[in-house]
C-alpha cells in the first residue's frame, strides 16, 4: 500500500516508504533518532532533553520531552503507530520541525497532562561533528551498525513546567543535538526485565562541549583503561567561517566522582584531547548543578515501557521525579546529561557529559559498584 509520503524523495528500495528495508532479526533493532540537549548557563540549574525515534521494522514512532531544575525532573512521553505518516517527526503533543538543515530546528510540545510544554528554536551555531559509522560484529553477530553526527548550538524560546514558564535566549541557553540511524542493541535496565542488558567491563563517555567559537564532541568506548573499542568525534568552528572539522584521535581522562551518590556522578576532572593535525587540548571540568536523567525519556525502559514498544495507536505518559527521594533516584539510575563548565586556559565554555563504567573496567573503583547506565 502506498501513502501520501511516497510522493516525496527518500526511497532506497522498491518498497513504499512505510515498509522497512530490513526486518529486526537478530539482536539489533533499526532505529532512527532525533535528540536534543540544552543547559541554561552560567548557573547550570536548568537542563532539558527532547528526543524522537522511528522504528520502521515495528511501525512505531515515539518520543519524549523533559526538564530538570533544582533537584526535580518533569517528563512527557509519547508513542504512536507510524501508519501512513512514517516520516513525520510528530507524536501526540510533541513535534519537531526541521526548518533548515544544519541551521534551525523548532521543538514544540503543546499543553498536555504532564505539565511540560515548550516552543524552542535550536540554532546550529557550529559545523556538525560527524562521529562516523560504528560497526561492531563479534563471532558473526552484529551488535552495532550506527551512524551519528552531533551539532552544537544555542536555543531560544520558552519552556513550561511545574506551573511556570521560563523564557530562554541564545546568549545563555547552550546545547547540542544529534541525528543517528542504524541497527543497535536495545538498552534494557529495568529491574525484573526478562531480557536485561548485560555490561561487560567498559567505560563510555559521550561529550557535547563548546566555547564561543568552537565545538568539541566525542563518543569514547573503552574495554579497559586505554583500550579503545570505539572513538568518534571532532573539533569544529562556527558555521560560515571556513575550516573543516578536525577528527579527535585520542582521549585521556582523569575524572572525579561523587562516591556518596546513589549513582555514578561526575563532579569534575580533566580531559586531554588529541587531534588528527597533531595538536592537543587539555580541558578542566567542573560539574554544575543541572542533570537530566535519560530514564525519563524511556532509555532502558520505564514502568515496562521501552523504546519502540507498541503501545497502541497513540499513548502518552508523564512522570515527575524528586532527586532527594531514594526510590526515585534508584529508578533513575546513572545515565544522565551532566551539565559542565569547561576551561581551556582563560577560555570558559559549557556542555553536557554522559559517562559511566561497569565492574571490571579497572579504574574508578569507587563507583564501579553503581549502575553504569
Amino acid at each position: 500500500m502506498i501513502t501520501p509520503q511516497d510522493d516525496f524523495f527518500g526511497h532506497q528500495t522498491a518498497a513504499p516508504l512505510h515498509e522497512p528495508a530490513a526486518d529486526d532479526s537478530g539482536m539489533t533493532v533499526f532505529t532512527e533518532r532525533f535528540w536534543y540537549t540544552g543547559q541554561v548557563v552560567p548557573g547550570g540549574r536548568l537542563a532539558f532533553n527532547v528526543g524522537m525515534g522511528r522504528y520502521p521494522g515495528r511501525g512505531i514512532v515515539d518520543g519524549y520531552a523533559g526538564v530538570s531544575m533544582d533537584g526535580r525532573q518533569f517528563d512527557y512521553q509519547v508513542s504512536r503507530h507510524a501508519g501512513d505518516r512514517p516520516l513525520d517527526p510528530e507524536a501526540g503533543a510533541l513535534r519537531i520541525e526541521v526548518q533548515a538543515g544544519f541551521d534551525r530546528h523548532r521543538l514544540v510540545v503543546a499543553p498536555n497532562a504532564s505539565g511540560v510544554a515548550m516552543d524552542l528554536l535550536f540554532h546550529g551555531r557550529m559545523v556538525p561533528n560527524e562521529e562516523g559509522r560504528e560497526l561492531i560484529r563479534k563471532d558473526g553477530v552484529l551488535y552495532s551498525d550506527v551512524n551519528r553526527f552531533v551539532q552544537l548550538g544555542r536555543y531560544e524560546g520558552w519552556i513550561e513546567f511545574d506551573g511556570r514558564r521560563h523564557a530562554v535566549d541564545a546568549d545563555t541557553c547552550w546545547g547540542a543535538r544529534d541525528r543517528s540511524w542504524g541497527r543497535r542493541l536495545e538498552l534494557r535496565t529495568e529491574a525484573g526485565d526478562a531480557a536485561p542488558s548485560r555490561f561487560p567491563p567498559m567505560f563510555y563517555a559521550f561529550a557535547c562541549l563548546q566555547f564561543e567559537d568552537e565545538a568539541l564532541h566525542f563518543f569514547l568506548k573503552e574495554k579497559a583503561p586505554g583500550q579503545v573499542r570505539f572513538l568518534g568525534g571532532s573539533r569544529s568552528g562556527r558555521r560560515g567561517q571556513g575550516g573543516a572539522p578536525v577528527p579527535i584521535v585520542g582521549v585521556t581522562h582523569a575524572l572525579d566522582w561523587d562516591a556518596s551518590a546513589p549513582s555514578q556522578v561526575v563532579t569534575g576532572g580533566r580531559l586531554t584531547l588529541a587531534f588528527a593535525d597533531g595538536s592537543t587540548r587539555a580541558l578542566s571540568l567542573r560539574a554544575l548543578p543541572g542533570r537530566y536523567f535519560l530514564k525519563g525519556g524511556l532509555y532502558g525502559g520505564l514502568d515496562g515501557w521501552n523504546h519502540g514498544d507498541d503501545k497502541g495507536p497513540l499513548h502518552e505518559g508523564a512522570r515527575r521525579w524528586d532527586f532527594a527521594d531514594p526510590a526515585d533516584r534508584a529508578l533513575l539510575r546513572s545515565l544522565a546529561d551532566q551539565v559542565l563548565e569547561i576551561r581551556d586556559g582563560a577560555r570558559i565554555g559549557y556542555g553536557a557529559l554522559q559517562c559511566g563504567l561497569s565492574p571490571g573496567y579497572g579504574r574508578y573503583d569507587e563507583v564501579a559498584h553503581l549502575p553504569p547506565m
